[in-house]
């Protein structure tokens, strides 16, 4: 089999993976994540995201594939207009859940490479890896920004319930 032979073999194996894993993803109850703790809390060198300002996510982000964008039963992952309380919280959380999805994707890669030339397997997956690694950033960048903005909005509803009494 020829390297375009190859790459067809791994890109099949990788686009079934992902829509099964993509697919599973979507019930798991939104509970379980604790942005707050590890693996998802934001470590001391990330500075609560803004390292990956350094590499500009800030500005290619939105140009990668987002599949909430075509599957209606995923939360979009920008904050709405007229977001409250607990949409911000849903938000956080599917940052852990789209952070966990593409952490399992690289970890299968090996699993793409069953019957391909090492060479080959191991290039595809390193690329594959690197792809999916770009979500994870955009997550990591995300999630303490979203997570800002949840606590601003929890402070603000409080001060509002105070005025009104």
């Amino acid at each position: 089999m020829g390297f375009g032979g190859t790459v067809l073999r791994y890109m099949f194996r990788a686009f079934i993976t992902g829509v099964a894993t993509l697919f599973l993803g979507i019930p798991v109850p939104r509970h379980i994540f604790k942005p707050d703790r590890f693996p998802f809390r934001s470590f001391s060198f990330e500075k609560d995201g803004k390292i990956y300002t350094k590499i500009f996510v800030h500005k290619w982000k939105d140009l990668v594939p987002d599949a909430s964008k075509v599957i209606s039963k995923m939360t979009k992952k920008k904050i709405q207009k007229n977001v409250d309380e607990k949409a911000l919280e849903r938000l956080v959380q599917e940052t852990c859940v789209a952070e966990i999805v593409h952490w399992i994707l690289i970890l299968l890669t090996p699993v793409y490479c069953i019957g391909l030339p090492i060479g080959y397997g191991v290039f595809l997956s390193i690329l594959y890896a690197l792809g999916n690694y770009v979500f994870i950033v955009i997550q990591r960048y995300n999630r303490p920004r979203f997570i800002k903005a949840h606590e601003l909005m929890i402070k603000r509803n409080m001060r509002e319930k105070r005025g009104k009494q």
